[in-house]
C-alpha cells in the first residue's frame, strides 16, 4: 500500500513515515524541503507546495491513502505571516482533499 504524507518530512510526518515502514507499506513524502530524518533513496520523496495542485495531484499519483500533517504550524512564523499561514492550512488542505478525490484516494 502506498501512502502519501504530506509534511513527511517534519517531526511528527517523520515518525508517521517510519511506522508506515515498519507496517510494510510504501510511504511518499510531499513536502516543500527533504526530509533529514529518510535517506533520498529511502523514501520516495516529492518537493513540493500545498498551493501548488499540480505538484500535489501528481504526487497523489499511484496512491492508495493520505496522510495529511502539511501545516504552517510555527506560531512565530504564523503570527507574523497570517495570510500565508491561512492560505498553506486552509486553502492546502483544501488543495489536498481536491487532489484525492480526483486521484481516487
Amino acid at each position: 500500500m502506498r501512502i502519501l504524507v504530506t509534511g513527511g518530512a517534519g517531526f511528527i510526518g517523520s515518525h508517521v513515515v517510519d511506522r508506515l515502514l515498519a507496517a510494510g507499506m510504501t510511504p511518499r513524502i510531499f513536502d516543500v524541503r527533504r526530509s533529514e530524518h529518510h535517506a533520498t533513496d529511502a523514501v520516495d520523496t516529492v518537493i513540493g507546495d500545498l498551493l501548488d495542485r499540480d505538484a500535489l495531484q501528481a504526487a497523489m499519483k499511484g496512491c492508495d491513502a493520505v496522510v495529511h500533517l502539511a501545516a504552517a504550524a510555527d506560531v512565530d512564523d504564523v503570527a507574523l505571516r497570517p495570510a500565508e499561514a491561512e492560505a498553506v492550512n486552509a486553502r492546502g488542505t483544501l488543495n489536498v482533499l481536491e487532489a484525492a478525490r480526483g486521484a481516487g484516494v
